[in-house]
């Protein structure tokens, strides 16, 4: 997607610099005018211009005095995260989760309606209008709904809200766009690893770090990339595709069309199939049968100490690592936070992820690779499909 950087007009510095002042009230807490001056640098009567505007939208409010030396005791002010409300979907293959939120996304109210993979895409929009209609009953009077954030799996073109294509839920040319028309307010829409990229910037426990990779892995396989805070989404929105960097060269065809893909090896499926080899030939004994394992058998096999599907989940980790490894070579980053449903095979998978990622080009720097798990846990996708409606609303709008 092709952006283009606005010319530098006053317009643009004044809505830069309340950019930055939301975010400060907004991150900090409590803060002072005095103070945003020195955080953000900016001269006391343009904070005390942009804050006035910020009180009378309701975005920001006053809540009290501090301590002084002598002079003028500093009002405290505050992000007024009551002040609107967010939607974030979640669309699965057998189900699609909601959860409307505050401005500062602590989820209100969560539902969740069953969904058959062969739903067209009418009809999936009717079910999401029907549910977004019931949770904004729930709003109260003086809340505005700022947007809704979906994130479905697949490459999407966000700048029509169009999901192309999704291997895993089996759709083409699903279309999001009449949800805007609707609802009369903005949908933005991404793929989830990106999502839970955002998630994870927006709730700012590791907001320390410039550049770094988020990675899900489970059903599918995905990466979001961060680079200077900003996600990276390639040229049309396709990047981080991390399922299908090629780590077998003649291996096992992918539903890509390239054989050997990380995905064959690292996902639900890889487990599940290779869970059936080991029954087969006889090397497990919590299974009296290799017809019908599900995902959720096998961590309980390992958690009951079957040995060789231990060593199975170490082995994913492994692949997985290596996978990581091209991506920390290629793209030099300060962090991983790793995240998704394969994580309920922990501890197992983090000895194989950890002895792949130990060694790659950059070993020997002093700066060393942190890699996270992610503890937002199942919420994590709602978290990020409602980071996409206020990154959009608050974030520095540099570009047009």
């Amino acid at each position: 997607m092709k952006m283009q950087l606005r010319k530098g007009n006053r317009d643009l510095i004044k809505e830069i610099n309340r950019s930055l002042v939301i975010e400060q009230v907004r991150s900090i807490g409590q803060i002072s005018r005095t103070d945003l001056a020195k955080k953000t640098g900016l001269g006391l009567s343009t904070i005390t211009n942009i804050v006035e505007g910020l009180i009378k939208e309701r975005i920001i409010y006053e809540v009290g005095s501090g301590f002084s030396n002598g002079g003028r005791r500093p009002v405290f002010l505050k992000f007024n995260e009551e002040a609107g409300a967010v939607i974030g979907v979640k669309v699965e293959p057998k189900k699609v989760i909601f959860a409307l939120t505050d401005l500062d996304i602590k989820i209100i109210l969560k539902s969740e309606i069953p969904l058959d993979p062969e739903v067209s895409n009418e009809q999936l929009l009717k079910l999401i209008i029907r549910e977004i209609e019931a949770l904004k009953a729930h709003l109260r009077t003086e809340q505005h709904l700022y947007g809704i954030g979906i994130a479905i799996s697949g490459l999407v073109d966000r700048s029509k809200n169009t999901l192309k294509y999704s291997p895993i839920l089996n759709w083409e040319n699903y279309d999001f766009s009449p949800l805007e028309s609707y609802f009369k307010i903005p949908v933005f829409v991404d793929n989830d690893a990106n999502v839970f990229t955002l998630a994870h910037m927006w709730s700012g426990k590791w907001k320390e770090y410039n550049h770094f990779i988020g990675v899900t892995f489970g059903v599918g396989t995905g990466a979001g990339i961060v680079v200077n805070k900003e996600l990276y989404r390639g040229s049309f929105g396709g990047s981080g595709e991390f399922g299908h960097i090629v780590i077998q060269r003649e291996g096992t065809l992918c539903y890509c069309g390239q054989r050997g893909c990380l995905e064959m090896y690292a996902s639900d499926d890889y487990l599940i199939q290779e869970t059936k080899n080991l029954v087969q030939l006889g090397l497990s004994e919590k299974f009296k049968s290799s017809e019908s394992i599900t995902i959720q058998d096998i961590y309980v096999a390992a958690q009951q100490g079957d040995k060789n599907v231990q060593q199975l989940l170490v082995k994913q980790g492994e692949n997985l690592g290596i996978g990581l490894k091209s991506i920390v070579n290629l793209l030099n980053p300060e962090a991983i936070i790793i995240g998704g449903e394969g994580t309920k095979g922990m501890p197992h998978v983090g000895i194989g992820i950890k002895k792949e990622i130990a060694f790659n080009f950059f070993s020997k720097h002093e700066q060393k690779l942190n890699v996270h798990m992610s503890d937002l846990g199942d919420d994590v996708w709602l978290v990020g499909a409602c980071a996409l409606v206020l990154d959009d609303k608050f974030k520095a709008p540099i570009y047009q």
